[in-house]
């Protein structure tokens, strides 16, 4: 069973918390719980297979939800420092295959077409930028604003600079422009 049916048995629509998740699970063995359905085998049989369907999903999601939890969690404590991923669990005896459905932060999935990621969100190409915390990129932010202003400064300095130690530097283009303009205007009479 793959997530995106997971996320179906149990009625869910992803992103999804692991109380919403532990809450969903809840409701629908309450539903469908066999014992409702004593009096008639047929579907009491119906209920136990679906119970089995819902308990295969919430326990192929519940360890994914909680590991993205605490991963989210510990990126949220230490921005500055990428978290390292949980490490997956094993099921069955020692020796055994890993889980090929437990949680991996590079795990992507395809549905008809489209790319999505462990929380069932379509996936998005990583960039430099993305890979930086806020605060390291607000840092960057300051630097070059300071950069910009600091070079508007100077500019600012050396064209008042100029402007009085070589007055006729700028007064001799700007009078000829104005001689173009004022000839031009009064070609048109």
């Amino acid at each position: 069973m793959n997530i995106r049916q997971c996320y179906e048995v149990l009625e869910l629509n992803p992103p999804v918390s692991p109380d919403d998740l532990k809450q969903a699970y809840k409701d629908l063995v309450q539903v469908w719980h066999p014992d409702r359905f004593s009096h008639n085998p047929r579907l009491r049989q119906k209920a136990e297979e679906k119970l089995k369907q819902i308990n295969l999903a919430y326990e192929s999601l519940e360890p994914l939800l909680t590991q993205q939890a605490l991963a989210q969690q510990a990126y949220s404590q230490r921005p500055s420092q990428r978290p390292t991923p949980p490490q997956t669990r094993s099921t069955g005896s020692p020796g055994s295959q890993a889980n090929p459905g437990a949680y991996s932060p590079h795990a992507h999935h395809t549905y008809s077409g489209q790319t999505f990621t462990n929380n069932g969100s379509p996936s998005q190409p990583k960039t430099f930028w993305s890979h930086l915390s806020l605060k390291t990129r607000m840092q960057i932010y300051g630097v070059l604003l300071t950069l910009f202003i600091f070079a508007l400064i100077w500019a600012s300095i050396g064209f008042a600079y100029l402007l009085t130690t070589y007055p006729l530097f700028f007064l001799i283009p700007l009078g000829l422009v104005g001689i173009y303009f004022g000839l031009r205007h009064l070609s048109k009479y």
